[in-house]
């Protein structure tokens, strides 16, 4: 099966970060491993999900690679 996340569906991430309190890790990165995968998420997404992680203490996992996200919120993210 395949997916697509983008923009949007990170904004919709980022609201399930804010209140989850058990996943540790979130892979949403477009890498060769991942071939069935076409994730198409910004800099607009990617702040989205910065922002949720304020709230969210369980996330130690978050991979992006090969999202479109701008050097600011590689950086950021790290």
């Amino acid at each position: 099966s395949s997916s697509s996340i983008d923009d949007e569906g990170a904004k919709a991430l980022a609201d399930m970060l804010r209140e989850n309190t058990t996943l540790i890790s979130l892979n949403i990165s477009n890498t060769e491993g991942n071939r069935d995968i076409c994730n198409n998420i910004s800099s607009i997404g990617a702040e989205a999900l910065t922002e949720a992680l304020l709230y969210n203490t369980t996330l130690v996992s978050l991979n992006l690679e090969g999202n479109d996200i701008g050097a600011k919120w590689r950086e950021v993210l790290s």
